[in-house]
């Protein structure tokens, strides 16, 4: 868009060029005519100096032309020699006078000339400075130009943009009139809709006074259940009596001795191992299991060991309820195992792939329908055990996830720490994140409690954190518990069969069981000579231990390749004080061997009739606990 500038800008650009010119340009003006007058007049003298040279040369030669007459007058003895010779003599004074003459001009135009090219040097130096000026000046001239250019520019920006805002101005009086009228609609529909909403507020009334009542009958059949429930374990407990009775008086038969008596007040602990045995297995009705069969033993050797994860297995997780355990590796694969077959030569029940990094973490839902991994890709996948469908693909961390673990009560719920020291919640359903908490400290490991309100963390620096879920959903980042447990990295952190009881595994190689009530230490599981295994780099290493589900048996796998196992229950477990430390330290275990590389994982499967163990060589090893 053009726009001419006003008048007043073009007089006042044309007024300071002319005040310019006639200070900068016009005084130098009559110097530069004197500088060419004066070269014009050395021109000139040059040109006369050059003349009167002429002149001379051509005197010389005709004065050397009259020696020459002279000389031949004399050789030739005229008569008149006399007079000839004194008329040469008079012929060449006067050629010497006006010789003389022609000098001291000659002398004269030098000292002209010298004063000549005097000036002509000064005025040529004044030349120089006055061109210098006026280069100056050329310049300001040139600069208030592009000045004036800009400000052209600048009033002709100012137009179009007073130009579009008052097209602006009519469009948003355009759209005011438009909103007026949409209003007046809108207040119609919503009337309208306000009439509709007190409609479904009745109706809405009425469906929650039917839903109070289906409470009501619902909070009646919980009260039966839970009166049933009682119940069943007053029965349970009167028949797990009768049974302990019945092996004491065996015991005592076949001995030949009575039975030693309990002391009067103390429990009785009867059928240990037995608590997950229902009804039909204690009554041996139909569908129970022989309770012979829930002996367990530990084995000398496994019946089962195959390499199946190339460059090493990173984590186990145990199917609960369900008999399937998962294994996974750096060969970005999850396998799945029948824990029941006996069989040597039977291979993964079905293998899950999809990742594009090594996985390091597994875990199946508390359902046992699904199972969720962890990789190094930063993301982590959702698969559905029965089918091997990739139900999601979880994406989220900017590092590479580190520890997964879902939520014992819910199977829609489930957490993560990754490199990127942050922890996520996810929704499992629609696989998305539902919250992220920041950490300080780099966590390495997860768990969430057996209630499902907690979340735990071990990080590298030997700390353990715990969270609160319900308030990390609700916008807390600051941890409810915070306690450097270990002088080195946590490896693992894992649920006991207990709700307040907690397992942490660390590379000080030792392994301490935590009351999550107060973070104090209940217990320390150390062996001679025990390392503990781990896989990942150096410093920031990973590993998985485990407790049975009935509480009887906790396994750590070791850097030298035995696999510990204490029996909780056997009397040599008991915990002795150490007086150095002041903590219960359990140091009695049983060392299974097979492995020769370190065992970083240990799995027991959900009836505790097999332990699975996995080392940084890829290899799986089954044991078989029943005899």
């Amino acid at each position: 868009m053009q726009c001419p500038a006003p008048e007043w800008i073009y007089k006042n650009v044309r007024s300071a060029l002319v005040e310019v010119y006639s200070a900068q340009t016009a005084p130098f003006t009559a110097i530069f005519q004197e500088h060419m007058q004066c070269l014009q007049q050395l021109h000139e003298l040059q040109v006369r100096l050059r003349q009167l040279d002429k002149e001379g040369v051509e005197l010389r030669e005709e004065n050397a032309e009259l020696h020459r007459r002279l000389n031949k007058l004399e050789e030739l003895g005229v008569q008149d020699l006399a007079v000839q010779l004194e008329a040469a003599r008079t012929s060449n004074a006067e050629l010497e006078r006006e010789v003389s003459k022609l000098l001291r001009s000659k002398t004269s135009l030098l000292e002209e000339l010298m004063a000549a090219s005097g000036d002509v040097s000064a005025a040529r130096r004044q030349a120089e400075e006055d061109k210098a000026a006026a280069e100056k000046w050329r310049a300001e001239a040139e600069d208030l130009s592009a000045r004036l250019a800009t400000t052209t520019a600048e009033l002709q920006h100012e137009v179009a943009a007073r130009t579009a805002a008052a097209s602006e101005v009519e469009g948003a009086a355009a759209a005011k009139e438009a909103a007026l009228a949409e209003t007046e609609q809108l207040r119609g529909e919503n009337a309208r809709l306000v009439r509709h909403l007190v409609q479904l507020k009745e109706k809405e009334i009425e469906r929650m006074n039917e839903i109070n009542k289906m409470h009501e009958e619902m909070l009646q059949q919980a009260a039966m259940m839970r009166k049933e429930a009682a119940a069943d374990r007053e029965a349970a407990e009167m028949i797990r009596a009768r049974l302990a009775a019945d092996r004491g008086a065996a015991a005592g038969s076949g001995s030949g001795s009575p039975p030693a008596a309990a002391p009067a007040g103390a429990p009785v602990d009867v059928a240990a191992g037995y608590d997950r045995i229902s009804l039909k297995d204690l009554m041996d009705l139909p569908g129970g299991r022989n309770i012979a069969s829930c002996q367990r033993v530990l084995p000398k050797a496994p019946y089962r060991s195959t390499t199946v994860h190339k460059g090493g297995c990173s984590s186990l997780a145990s199917q609960i309820p369900g008999h399937l355990i998962a294994s996974c590796g750096m060969d970005r694969v999850v396998q799945l195992w029948d824990s029941n077959s006996q069989d040597s030569s039977t291979g993964p029940f079905i293998t899950l792939s999809g990742m594009t990094g090594s996985i390091n973490g597994v875990t199946f839902t508390c359902d046992g329908n699904q199972l969720l991994a962890a990789g190094s890709d930063k993301s982590m996948i959702l698969w559905d055990v029965a089918s091997g469908h990739n139900c999601h693909t979880l994406t989220g961390h900017s590092a590479s996830v580190t520890g997964v673990a879902a939520n014992p009560l819910d199977n829609r719920l489930a957490a993560s720490c990754a490199d990127d020291r942050c922890i996520k919640l996810w929704d499992l359903s629609r696989g998305f994140s539902v919250r992220s908490i920041p950490c300080t400290k780099m966590p390495n490991c997860i768990s969430i409690s057996r209630d499902g309100n907690n979340i735990l963390t071990g990080h590298l620096d030997g700390t353990l954190c715990m969270w609160d879920a319900r308030q990390a959903r609700a916008s807390s980042t600051s941890p409810i518990f915070e306690k450097k447990q270990h002088t080195q990295a946590i490896c693992d952190v894992s649920p006991t069969n207990v709700d307040s009881l907690l397992l942490v595994a660390s590379r000080d190689n030792s392994v301490c069981m935590v009351d999550v009530r107060n973070m104090g230490v209940t217990r320390v599981f150390k062996a001679p000579q025990m390392t503990v295994g781990t896989i990942g780099s150096l410093g920031r290493g990973h590993c998985h231990i485990e407790m049975s589900v009935d509480g009887r048996f906790l396994g750590v796998g070791s850097a030298e390749g035995g696999v510990y196992v204490w029996d909780l229950n056997a009397p040599s477990s008991k915990a002795a004080t150490n007086p150095a430390t002041g903590l219960a330290t359990v140091s009695t275990s049983t060392v299974l061997r097979h492995h020769k590389e370190a065992v970083v994982a240990v799995s027991w499967n959900n009836d505790v009739s097999s332990l699975v163990t996995a080392d940084k060589a890829g290899v799986v090893a089954f044991w078989s606990l029943v005899g």
